[in-house]
């Protein structure tokens, strides 16, 4: 199915941990994208409430009561993006979500041809999403030109592969990238290699490298390291440990390979991302 009406704008975007759960449900004005990078959480949306995962991600229009559950002692990090599917209504102020009893539907961003976020879109296991997404944060923080117009394209290919994920067309996970996913799941903070890997499944370091990001969307190597910072944002905020021990305890050569990474992907320093989880300033109670 085609949408050529389709052509979405970034209102707003940013990657936080949150370990604070809404005190009632709200209502958005405009779309939301939420796709949790770690941890877990619970949502309570359209009658239902589910659990979500690392990798889930949940995309719905506004108008919709949502209502998210974290945990203060384990926090979950997300992207969260904000958006129009259209840019006719760029100029028009974005507003917070409002509590049922103050919502004005008049007010709602919506186009005016029928789309196929008008519900809410569960998808679970929707790994392939976080480079893409990772990509459209830094466009969307960056100063470059035509910043708008590519986050328009980046944003309009994430939501394209979403809707391909909700109607089934996701790549099954063959072997050996089932075998290799659980691997990695146990053993991503100990040294690995394209030759180790390779001897493990009697594969082709090749062939392996091909077949998993045919499968997930990734490098098996991004994937590890994804999986090593994962680790090491949960022990920032839930230990005393210090990065140097972290950095080893999750299979990096030093602190400051830890660091360089770090800043890589959260845009801040370990010390800075414990000092601010501490402080609890991740996150307001209700979204931006």
């Amino acid at each position: 199915m085609d949408y050529p009406e389709l052509n979405p704008f970034v209102r707003y975007m940013d990657r936080r941990v949150c370990r604070y759960s809404y005190k009632t449900p709200v209502l958005a004005y405009e779309y939301r994208l939420f796709y949790l990078c770690g941890g877990e959480c619970a949502v309570e949306i359209s009658g239902g409430r589910h659990t979500l995962c690392a990798g889930d991600c949940l995309i719905f229009p506004g108008g919709v009561p949502y209502r998210f559950f974290f945990q203060e002692d384990a926090p979950a990090s997300q992207y969260v993006v904000n958006f129009d599917l259209t840019c006719a209504q760029a100029s028009l102020c974005e507003r917070p979500p409002d509590p049922a009893d103050r919502f004005d539907r008049a007010r709602l961003l919506a186009p005016d041809w029928a789309s196929p976020f008008d519900r809410a879109l569960l998808l679970p296991g929707a790994q392939v999403l976080e480079e893409p997404l990772e990509r459209l944060l830094r466009e969307h923080e960056g100063e470059e030109a035509c910043r708008a117009e590519l986050c328009s394209a980046l944003l309009k290919a994430i939501l394209v592969h979403a809707l391909r994920l909700s109607q089934g067309s996701r790549p099954p996970l063959r072997e050996p990238v089932r075998g290799l996913l659980d691997y990695l799941g146990a053993h991503y903070c100990e040294h690995i290699t394209a030759q180790s890997l390779a001897r493990q499944f009697n594969y082709h370091p090749y062939y392996l490298g091909r077949r998993f990001r045919e499968v997930t969307g990734m490098g098996i190597h991004q994937y590890v390291l994804s999986l090593r910072l994962k680790k090491c944002a949960r022990l920032l905020i839930s230990s005393t440990l210090s990065v140097s021990e972290i950095a080893r305890i999750c299979g990096f050569s030093s602190a400051s390979a830890l660091s360089e990474y770090f800043r890589r992907v959260y845009r801040q320093s370990p010390v800075e991302y414990r000092e601010r989880g501490r402080d609890g300033l991740e996150m307001s109670v209700l979204p931006a």
